[in-house]
């Protein structure tokens, strides 16, 4: 959250000024059978058990992460959105019911912005209207989502930016609100009124910020107002979503300043860790990394050697760049290809080990498996590499990924049915037809296909390999090179027919 919310933040439970009354019981009935469904993938029931629970605890903001981590899966796993219908049966009576029906809206598409703004709206109303609940937090929650995904859609316009930077200041969110009207106003740096607007919300978030109307009337009040903005000003400055340069150097010299008065303190240590790796530099990440290793010595949580290997991660990408820019200028520079492929093989080393340390310290993590299994591939461990990925497959999140890596893996080994059966299934399983990863396993199957109809003279099977041909081809007729592919296949598709 940030620093200041206006009126120094909502009324504790209980307080008054609002009707609506909690009933956790109820709500954690519906939440254990929301769970239960979802994990046997009855993913718009679990929707509803959800929304339904939500309703007797609206404020339960783990609930509503849930509920949107539910979304996400549903999606993956090839969820349609909202229909006409539904969207159309409004929000019920009240402000917590037209948020819950909207957040449900949401759910069955949660890469809907302009939902995900309706969403919003409705949160800061209902936190107007019932300020005894605690749904300001989960106003700033969405709406920190919203204005990240904003940042990174090159056809966001400032008008959007405008409104949502308005929202947040109603709901107290002061730092993305000034946040997003920076960004409308690098939309259109001559409007006036956007500049002006933008001025006001940083005196507004001063204001609020450091309690001046309170703290000024108590003992010191003064220098608790300086105070209290030096924390608001770091807050803003800590905010990933508005940091420059100049902010990043000086939010190191602050986190060292605070470490070095106290350096038993691991939250400050991993601040500054955080700080420092944020300037991407060589030295400072080496400096993060000396911090990260005393820790790890002292304490041995593994999350920290994590850490460490994540930045040697970085470091090593960053170097084979450089060198990769410095072959592609001089092809002929054999001692600098050398240094690259090198350096090429020590980073998939490491990165091998790495990830063969962490699936063992969580061996649950599919995510982990996943990575595994592709590095696996990479460094040719075949049976390896499909033990992790068989596992890795089962998370909606990866499934895709794995079918397609999985296919790779299978077809290397020789095993051509199986391939094809593991690419035909993450097909069925992705939910889009026409990304990187629906053309690549598509491309996959063709390949394999072609090449076990060459092998046994299966016309049928050719005239498979020739039909996915065609349909990356309408696509993306510049995908690899799928236009020599099919003139192969239909060439194929002919020979076999002569024979048949």
């Amino acid at each position: 959250m940030d620093g200041g919310q206006a009126g120094g933040g909502p009324p504790a439970a209980g307080d008054g000024g609002g009707s609506f009354q909690r009933d956790p019981r109820k709500a954690e009935r519906f939440f254990e059978h929301a769970q239960t469904t979802a994990d046997s993938r009855q993913y718009d029931y679990a929707i509803e058990c959800y929304v339904n629970g939500l309703r007797h605890d609206p404020d339960n903001i783990g609930k509503h992460e849930s509920l949107y981590d539910l979304a996400l899966k549903r999606k993956v796993a090839g969820g349609k959105p909202a229909s006409l219908t539904e969207r159309m049966k409004g929000g019920g009576k009240n402000p917590v019911d037209r948020m819950l029906h909207e957040e449900r809206i949401l759910a069955k598409n949660p890469v809907d912005f302009d939902q995900m703004e309706k969403v919003l709206k409705a949160a800061v109303e209902a936190a107007e209207a019932e300020p005894q609940l605690n749904i300001r937090e989960y106003a700033h929650w969405i709406g920190d989502k919203l204005l990240a995904a904003l940042q990174k859609n090159r056809k966001t316009d400032a008008k959007t930016l405008a409104t949502v930077g308005d929202m947040m200041a109603r709901n107290g969110s002061f730092a993305h609100a000034v946040h997003s009207y920076k960004l409308a106003a690098a939309l259109r740096p001559g409007d006036k009124n956007l500049l002006q607007r933008l001025k006001d919300l940083e005196a507004e978030a001063a204001i609020h910020s450091s309690g001046y109307e309170e703290s000024s009337k108590e003992e010191g009040g003064f220098r608790k107002v300086v105070k209290d903005l030096d924390k608001q000003k770091e807050l803003v400055m800590a905010d990933s979503l508005s940091k420059t340069e100049d902010i990043k150097e000086e939010l190191v010299r602050r986190y060292r300043k605070d470490f070095a008065a106290d350096r038993e303190d691991l939250t400050l240590r991993l601040k500054l860790v955080k700080a420092l790796q944020e300037l991407e530099s060589e030295d400072a990440e080496d400096e993060a990394i000396a911090l990260l290793e005393e820790a790890y010595q002292q304490t041995q949580e593994y999350r920290l050697k994590v850490m460490i290997g994540d930045i040697c991660i970085r470091q090593m990408k960053r170097q084979l760049g450089l060198l990769k820019q410095a072959v592609d200028a001089d092809p002929d520079d054999q001692a600098m290809r050398s240094e690259y492929e090198k350096l090429v093989a020590q980073r998939a080393a490491f990165e091998l080990t790495e990830y063969t340390e962490r699936v063992e310290n969580y061996p649950t993590d599919a995510g982990l498996r996943f990575e595994l299994g592709k590095r696996l591939m990479a460094a040719k461990q075949y049976d390896q590499a499909i033990a992790e990925l068989q596992q890795a497959k089962n998370d909606p999140k990866y499934r895709a990924m794995a079918h397609d890596l999985l296919g790779h893996c299978y077809l290397q080994m020789g095993w051509h049915e199986e391939a094809i059966d593991t690419l035909k299934e993450g097909i069925e399983a992705h939910p889009l037809d026409d990304d990187r990863i629906a053309l690549a396993m598509r491309y996959q199957l063709m390949m394999t296909q072609s090449a076990l109809a060459k092998k046994e003279e299966d016309l049928e099977l050719a005239k498979e390999a020739q039909k996915i041909a065609s349909f990356i081809l309408q696509k993306d007729i510049k995908y690899r090179d799928i236009r020599d592919r099919m003139n192969e296949i239909r060439s194929l598709v002919d020979e076999l027919k002569k024979k048949d």
